[in-house]
């Protein structure tokens, strides 16, 4: 409080404090200076009851909290998990230099080396023990661990075709090392290693699965909510078909049409992501112009057989949208929240931004709830964004099933290796970054 009088001619100014000397100012309330004294809160007379007998011995049941319990029951049905980001401990271990470790730990604009994406990971070990049971001893041909490592190289740096990288080798002996090359091969050794006399895209995929459970060992991803959608990945072949035989030149290839627009020729990327840790956990490939509802069935079915379980709640688009889906998630447990078309129907749940979904088949009606899981879809979008724009995995620099296939688990690969190592060196920060462990110092 300020007090203003005048004395002597003058306007003085000053303040209570200065007439009590010094206070000490606490922020916590004072219940002493309210009026009528402090207030009393009075508990609950039947909860007061309810503990007084509990004290006394008196046995209680659930039926007495049969209300708390529809509370807590209801707040938890219409929990949606938002992204998150795991904690890690910083790296102690003698696989990182002092300089590299110090780095990690207090220099936020060090994005790591390339060489530590293979630190962390027996990736040499899996494939080699994969090579001896499918091929003799005797067999001459590059190791498939070097030709893997380099294809991963290819994508963390963002070249579009093997003659890039080739070139970058050739130019930097610290990277050729690190793949074990003592001569760099052709660009016809890298297109063809996943040819079925050779090696085919089994190793691939068996490699890929086994990181995203290595990932979901360390916490990096649950499979609590996840979200399921299909992207193009263009081929390289021409657009046009050839007049005699009516198809493309990549037979495998389809016109990949989304809404009424064309976008190109190629292959579906059909990828399910975790979306609450931003990880891709199963990947599948079919041709272009393929209809995405009944894949759905099939993607379920291979999450299964893989990992042992059924992801428990999802979350998809339009195009998923029919009553075989939705019963199928029924029969399975899961909670699929499947966006309705709106074709006039009054009965179905709309939410503020005009999401639809058809009340029969989900278990919560809230529009609120719902709105929320059709916007946490939104991470499939990033995640396919950080695909093609952060590793430029949008066109092929070859054609093919098989090729294409290969093309989309060495991106997945990638994702995951960077995923185990920024989690090892306790930068989490990086884990979806594809910037991450690109760069490699020269000695």
């Amino acid at each position: 409080m300020i007090l203003v009088f005048k004395k002597v001619g003058f306007y003085i100014q000053t303040q209570i404090l200065d007439f009590l000397g010094k206070v000490t100012l606490r922020h916590t309330r004072k219940s002493h200076l309210i009026r009528g004294g402090p207030k009393k809160r009075n508990k609950n007379v039947r909860m007061k009851k309810i503990l007084s007998e509990i004290a006394s011995g008196v046995q209680k049941t659930l039926d007495m909290f049969s209300k708390v319990l529809r509370k807590v029951k209801e707040r938890v049905s219409k929990y949606v998990p938002s992204f998150k980001t795991p904690k890690a401990s910083p790296y102690t271990g003698d696989k990182l230099t002092e300089i590299e470790k110090i780095s990690y730990l207090c220099k936020t604009t060090y994005r790591g080396d390339i060489r530590h994406l293979f630190l962390f990971y027996p990736f040499d070990e899996r494939l080699d023990a994969w090579e001896r049971e499918n091929h003799p001893q005797n067999d001459s041909r590059i190791p498939l661990r070097k030709i893997a490592k380099a294809l991963v190289v290819m994508c963390k740096k963002r070249f579009p075709y093997y003659t890039d990288l080739i070139i970058d080798l050739e130019e930097k002996p610290a990277l050729a090392d690190l793949c074990g090359f003592k001569s760099i091969p052709t660009a016809k050794v890298f297109s063809r290693v996943m040819e079925k006399e050779r090696m085919g895209i089994e190793p691939f995929r068996e490699l890929f699965y086994d990181l995203s459970k290595t990932s979901r060992s360390l916490g990096l991803w649950k499979g609590r909510l996840t979200g399921l959608d299909g992207s193009l990945i263009k081929s390289n072949t021409s657009s046009h078909k050839n007049k005699e035989t009516g198809e493309y030149t990549d037979k495998d290839a389809g016109l990949y049409v989304h809404g009424n627009y064309i976008k190109g020729v190629g292959h579906l990327s059909y990828k399910m992501d975790d979306l609450e840790y931003g990880l891709p956990i199963l990947i599948q490939r079919y041709k272009g112009s393929s209809n995405e509802n009944p894949l759905y069935r099939l993607a379920i079915d291979e999450f299964y057989e893989v990992y042992g379980f059924y992801p428990k709640t999802i979350s998809l688009d339009r195009g998923m949208d029919s009553a075989a889906n939705n019963e199928y998630s029924i029969r399975k447990g899961i909670y699929a929240y499947i966006q309705a078309r709106d074709f006039g129907n009054r009965e179905l749940v709309k939410t503020e931004k005009g999401k639809c979904f058809r009340p029969e088949y989900i278990s919560v009606n809230d529009p609120s709830f719902l709105e929320r899981i059709a916007d946490r879809r939104s991470e499939c979008e990033r995640s396919f964004g950080r695909d093609k724009c952060g590793y430029r995995r949008d066109e092929m620099s070859n054609r093919g099933a098989i090729e294409a296939e290969l093309y989309m688990f060495i991106t997945g690969i990638t994702t995951h290796l960077t995923a185990i190592t920024a989690y090892h060196v306790g930068r989490t920060d990086l884990m979806r970054s594809p910037t991450a462990f690109r760069r490699i110092r020269l000695d």
